[in-house]
């Protein structure tokens, strides 16, 4: 089964969902809780910044194509830092 590329609702109803889970838990116990939780959050975000510069960069626009590289580079680094701070 073929997989389909995400779509603008779809990366919308992931940041909403973000903001819900967000506000539900800003009452949570601890502030290391909530330090998880945001580190969390923040992957799935950038996974998901990932996510549409690969899409970028099937353009034909050379400059749209560069950006999205330099933004699958940057977020892939910066991935990688969070997942640090989460282990």
């Amino acid at each position: 089964v073929a997989k389909s590329e995400p779509t603008h609702s779809d990366f919308a109803k992931s940041a909403a969902d973000a903001d819900s889970t967000i506000k539900v838990t800003t009452g949570a116990d601890g502030t290391a809780e909530f330090d998880k939780l945001y580190v969390r959050l923040m992957l799935i975000h950038h996974d998901g910044a990932i996510s549409m510069a690969t899409v970028g960069a099937e353009t034909p626009d050379s400059e749209l194509v560069e950006l999205s590289k330099e933004i699958v580079r940057v977020q892939t680094l910066e991935i990688e830092t969070l997942l640090e701070i989460l282990n």
